[in-house]
């Protein structure tokens, strides 16, 4: 199993930012990982017309976007300060680029475990749905697992752990990988499929009985049981499902499609990224 031990938070200032960055250390408090919190400053798009003034403007938002991520950190780590029992180790960083590549390319140089940020939705407008649109591209895009931290989740500890399947082979894999990023926090485990078929799917349900043997026969001390459920849409059934049974971690597997699949395909990974009503973990391959 992949431990966890570096974390990358991307922040804007914002409380639902804000939110996501104290999941992360407190998250990181008990798996004893380190976290990197950066944010992301926009160039300036006219730098071709005025280099000077432009580079001058630039230079000033760098330094006023370094005084307020020291401001931001001060206020979130004070209101934590009590309550964590191990402190994680934690660097800053500024970025000159755009959100989603900037974000991508520094988990890739950083050697990052996880990416967890914050996500408001699509029921607002402006610059607040773009925080929705980031969060839908960095899922898309980053090569590591990333965490996406509604507005009004608070971190409760993981005891209980939904991992939505399509009965992939590459599931039982994907799941203990899944127990090395949140370990030693040894939660149950329910591993749901949502049918789409009138008559139901005999043979998905066959595949998932074999899932639960096999980790019943690896990893005796989880508890793990299988849902069969039927369902219209997967958003609505998976929210419906993570919300009667108490779930603290919702868990899909985005596989890499290729550039024709990515360009007409749209993601039902990338859609619960803003539609779920608990934190979600997207594996990667």
């Amino acid at each position: 199993m992949e431990k966890l031990t570096k974390i990358l938070v991307p922040v804007d200032f914002s409380e639902c930012s804000g939110n996501a960055l104290r999941y992360a250390v407190q998250l990181a408090s008990l798996t004893q990982a380190s976290i990197q919190v950066t944010n992301i400053v926009i160039p300036e798009s006219e730098a071709m017309d005025y280099p000077i003034l432009v580079a001058k403007s630039t230079q000033t938002r760098m330094e006023v976007a370094k005084e307020r991520l020291n401001k931001f950190l001060d206020k979130h780590m004070t209101l934590l300060s009590q309550t964590l029992k191990y402190a994680p180790r934690l660097t800053t960083d500024l970025q000159l680029g755009t959100p989603i590549q900037s974000i991508c390319s520094m988990a890739d140089n950083n050697d990052i475990d996880l990416i967890i940020m914050g996500s408001r939705g699509e029921n607002r407008k402006g610059i607040e749905k773009l925080i929705g649109s980031v969060a839908q591209g960095v899922v898309g895009k980053a090569k590591c697992p990333v965490m996406i931290i509604p507005e009004k989740a608070q971190f409760q500890g993981i005891s209980t752990m939904t991992y939505a399947t399509d009965v992939k082979d590459s599931d039982p894999f994907e799941i203990w990988r899944t127990f090395g990023l949140i370990a030693p926090l040894s939660p149950k485990v329910r591993i749901v499929h949502v049918n789409f078929k009138k008559e139901g799917d005999l043979e998905a349900w066959k595949k998932m009985e074999k899932m639960k043997h096999f980790f019943e026969e690896r990893t005796p001390p989880v508890e793990i049981s299988i849902h069969h459920i039927p369902g219209k849409t997967l958003q609505k059934s998976l929210n419906d499902f993570v919300d009667k049974h108490d779930t603290d971690l919702l868990v899909m597997y985005q596989s890499q499609h290729g550039f024709w699949d990515r360009l007409f395909f749209v993601s039902d990974t990338k859609n619960m990224s803003v539609h779920t009503s608990v934190p979600l973990l997207v594996q990667k391959n």
